[in-house]
């Protein structure tokens, strides 16, 4: 009976019974402390079982906040090359990758204790608006050259 008390560790952020060998709670994810045992539950410091401290946890980054900088930073790219890779490519990486970074950040602020990478997230936003905006003024500056040529060639005619 003895061995299997010694089996048995308490959490001490939410009193539950887990197996000696794990390395956090089954129930709150908690870090388990190896000397804390079910035979030690009538000599547990009333300090121990005060709550967790959640800022001690490593957070782990947020991967749609990852992906939207990625696509943000590629947006940049191909807006510069634009004239080689068509006008259409970096609007939709640019919208894609601004959308992915907002739901990456939403969820960064839902969860702030166990995710990371509002950096991350906040330097896609800005990318991929800057991708969008300047997809949008290149744009707006050929289909202006555009009908600036169509007058052009228009009246060529008329020149003597």
């Amino acid at each position: 009976m003895e061995s299997e008390k010694e089996n048995i560790m308490i959490c001490p952020r939410c009193g539950q019974l887990n197996v000696n060998d794990a390395s956090v709670c089954d129930s709150c994810y908690a870090p388990l402390d190896s000397e804390t045992t079910i035979s030690d539950i009538g000599n547990i410091d009333e300090t121990r079982l005060s709550p967790y401290d959640i800022s001690k946890l490593d957070k782990t980054t947020n991967s749609l906040a990852a992906g939207g900088m990625l696509l943000g930073i590629g947006s940049v790219i191909t807006c510069c090359t634009a004239p080689f890779t068509g006008f259409y490519i970096p609007g939709i990486l640019g919208f894609t990758g601004l959308l992915i970074s907002l739901f990456g950040k939403k969820q960064i602020n839902e969860n702030p204790d166990f995710q990371g990478g509002k950096e991350l997230a906040t330097i896609g936003i800005v990318f991929n608006t800057l991708s969008l905006t300047g997809s949008i003024i290149t744009i707006i500056l050929w289909f202006l050259g555009i009908s600036a040529l169509q007058s052009f060639i228009e009246y060529l005619p008329h020149i003597k």
